[in-house]
């Protein structure tokens, strides 16, 4: 498996808080398009098909750091 770059995990990472790719590009300060981008190539690194997926690989496979995780 591919790691995930640090945008990528930092996108990731806010998947798992649940808001959505609108919010966090603003938070970001990039496009919309640029989160959808990064998020397909997140899924095609980690083998998921959606954020749910996503959420439980992060938490799994130690890609959030210890203060992400609460």
């Amino acid at each position: 498996m591919q790691k995930l770059t640090q945008r990528e995990r930092q996108i990731a990472s806010l998947v798992t808080t649940g808001i959505k790719n609108r919010l966090i590009a603003e938070k970001l300060q990039i496009s919309e398009q640029t989160v959808k981008n990064h998020l397909r190539s997140v899924f095609a690194k980690a083998r998921v098909q959606n954020r749910l997926q996503l959420s439980l690989w992060m938490l799994r496979s130690k890609e959030l750091s210890p203060v992400e995780r609460g």
